[in-house]
């Protein structure tokens, strides 16, 4: 359905006899307010008027610029009005910055769909439309584009961000335009903003903060229970949070880097098999002594969708020193097939108790129609986390 615009253009008809004015409607096509930012329709717009509604349009681009200063939403709806008569590259450009002064910056991000993306529709049988609205954009289009991005979601858009058509645009580049604009007013205590700029570190700075302090006392700092006496029994040992995990290592698959992902290289399953997939809870940590840091998390290595007494999870005890590396580390819980252990801690000591579990038939971690039938107690063993962060075996105790 076509949307008239319908502009009074009065005419003044003088006779010798009389003064008579005469009011004559003129229907003009335009388009919709809901299709000014949809590539696709500007350009079939474009295709098929052109310039023929030059003459109102640019009247309402001059009743814009006159009144910017003194009513800037209507300086909006006039500079509008004039794009759906003919859109122009600079009038989009134009509103997009005083939807910006008017921090309107979802909009703005939107405005410029039609200026970085391409349209892509079918003219007739013969005739196919893949090309920008108006030119190929250029670098300082696209990095404002992505700032933009930014201010309107208070995030980097992946979209955006690697929409960049016929231009590869330096990220550094971009991240010096970002912390220059007010706009954004960068804090640096502020993890969603050090998340942006992440996004635009290069791979030298990641490779650095993987390993740096800086995310280990991050991934400490994150973790809820820091209690230094606390128990993985047989009722949670097998419990894992997979609707709000961990590690999916998002960062491996993802274009977009969050920091909390990084915290995936301080474990030591990642430090020794750096390309090794984990899945894992962190789960407690607590200082044995004021110059060591002690980490326990879950690894869950299950079967998709198995029973909860089938799960196969083990929790690793890691001890890391002031500098950040790992001392010693050991497996205190655990769960699969015919093994359990449970654990019991008390700052620097901790008991391990080792149960045999029977199963109603011969276990397979396939084969879900089974049951456990019997849990005995094995043996306990005792451990102490020495002052440089050891792990030893104390005595031995009795099994009741």
């Amino acid at each position: 359905m076509k949307v008239f615009l319908y502009s009074f253009l009065t005419f003044l008809f003088v006779s010798a006899c009389s003064e008579k004015k005469e009011q004559l409607i003129v229907e003009l096509p335009a388009l919709k307010a809901s299709e000014i930012y949809n590539p696709e329709d500007v350009k079939k717009y474009i295709f098929q008027y052109g310039e023929q509604h030059q003459g109102i349009a640019s009247s309402y681009r001059e009743k814009a610029e006159a009144i910017k200063d003194k009513d800037l939403k209507k300086a909006i709806y006039f500079l509008k009005r004039s794009i759906t008569l003919q859109p122009l590259a600079e009038s989009y450009e134009k509103l997009i910055d005083l939807l910006s002064q008017n921090k309107n910056y979802s909009e703005a991000y939107e405005a410029y769909n039609v200026l970085v993306d391409k349209a892509y529709y079918r003219v007739d049988d013969k005739t196919i439309i893949d090309e920008y609205v108006f030119t190929v954009p250029t670098e300082k289009i696209l990095t404002d584009y992505i700032v933009m991005s930014i201010l309107a979601n208070n995030a980097v858009d992946y979209y955006a961000l690697y929409n960049t058509g016929e231009k590869e645009i330096d990220k550094q580049k971009i991240r010096e335009v970002l912390m220059a604009d007010k706009r954004f007013n960068y804090d640096s205590a502020n993890i969603v903003h050090k998340n942006i700029i992440a996004q635009f570190w290069t791979d030298e700075e990641i490779e650095a903060y993987k390993k740096s302090l800086v995310n280990m006392h991050a991934l400490l700092r994150s973790v809820k229970d820091t209690s230094a006496a606390f128990e993985i029994n047989q009722k949670n040992v097998s419990k894992f949070m997979y609707d709000d995990f961990n590690g999916i290592n998002y960062s491996e698959f993802d274009e977009n880097l969050v920091l909390s992902d990084m915290f995936v290289y301080y474990l030591k399953e990642k430090q020794d098999y750096p390309n090794r997939w984990l899945q894992y809870n962190i789960n407690h940590t607590f200082r044995p002594n004021p110059s060591l840091e002690a980490l326990v998390y879950a690894v869950d290595t299950s079967v998709t969708a198995c029973p909860i007494e089938m799960r196969e999870i083990y929790h690793r005890l890691v001890i890391y020193g002031a500098d950040g590396k790992i001392i010693s580390d050991k497996v205190v819980a655990c769960q699969s097939g015919e093994v359990l252990q449970a654990v019991t801690f008390n700052k620097d000591h901790f008991e391990i108790a080792e149960y045999k579990r029977t199963w109603r038939k011969p276990y397979n971690k396939r084969d879900f129609d089974n049951e456990v039938v019997k849990s005995e107690l094995i043996a306990k063993k005792a451990y102490q986390i020495t002052e440089t962060g050891e792990i030893t075996e104390s005595a031995p105790a009795a099994v009741n």
